[in-house]
């Protein structure tokens, strides 16, 4: 008997949907789409919905389900009859995610279900992050065992010891040392996946900055980043269709993300490139 698919994913907001379902789940308050070239996110609708969202539980839950209607990932499963398991979580750094994939594909090994694709939506290499403590002890909590601050609000929602640290290493790290410690987290990512499912992750370009990487990575001649750009990863293989300066999208929804037509499209890339699937 066949095995059925089941596809794992991770990522941050993009592979999350946070945004999608906006228009529905905020119907009398969402301010509309972006529609503007360069980019220019409506923070202070980010800043409101994002009140208004870890304010209760059960709404929270609410938009989740709203938006993993729409998002690539659910999108994908429905068009190669998968099954799919989604922890992405929006905000999330590297080592979010790679703690998360890797805690999540064990528990699965544990009950004998794992899958048999990952994919890993790639997040931004200046996202920094800590463990928390508390929740790290938990199994059914992996989606928050690692805390993530993102450069532009790093200065909201954390103690002043943590800002000082973010602040440190921002200010002394170069554009290559974040990207190796990237790297190496995905690194992590591939040895894992490898060894359990018998198959490579597919890492995914889910960031508008990924051309940035592959500049500095092309103009570097630190051996090891090259290493595990080119020989490791093959990160210079990643489509970059949806992501790119060269044919920006010029509509978004409120909070910067792509639109559900665009999740679809995306979709139905991944079905083509790696299950054969066409419309």
């Amino acid at each position: 008997m066949t095995k059925k698919i089941k596809i794992y994913v991770n990522g941050d907001s993009h592979s999350d949907g946070a945004g999608l379902a906006d228009p529905e789940t905020f119907p009398d308050l969402y301010p509309g789409h972006l529609t503007s070239v360069p980019m220019t996110v409506n923070w202070k609708w980010c800043d409101l919905r994002s009140s208004m969202i870890y304010q209760d539980i059960s709404f929270w839950k609410l938009c989740r389900d709203n938006n993993r209607k729409y998002v690539w990932g659910t999108i994908l499963g429905e068009l190669v009859n998968a099954e799919v398991v989604n922890n992405s979580v929006g905000g999330s750094c590297m080592l979010g995610i790679a703690t998360r994939t890797i805690a999540d594909l064990e528990i699965m090994r544990k009950s004998n279900s794992l899958p048999t694709h990952v994919f890993i939506g790639l997040t931004n290499p200046d996202r920094l992050g800590l463990y928390s403590i508390p929740d790290i002890y938990e199994a059914e909590k992996t989606f928050n065992w690692v805390q993530s601050v993102v450069p532009h609000i790093y200065a909201i929602g954390h103690s002043k010891k943590y800002k000082k640290l973010f602040e440190a290493t921002w200010s002394t790290l170069s554009d290559e040392e974040f990207l190796i410690a990237y790297l190496k987290e995905c690194l992590l990512i591939k040895n894992y996946v490898t060894e359990k499912i018998g198959r490579d992750p597919i890492f995914l370009n889910t960031s508008y900055i990924f051309y940035r990487y592959s500049t500095t990575v092309y103009n570097s001649q630190n051996k090891w980043l090259r290493m595990l750009w080119f020989d490791l990863l093959e990160f210079d293989k990643i489509n970059t269709q949806y992501f790119n300066i060269k044919t920006p999208i010029t509509t978004f929804t409120a909070c910067g993300h792509l639109l559900p037509d665009a999740h679809r499209e995306f979709a139905k890339d991944l079905a083509k490139e790696y299950f054969g699937v066409t419309d």
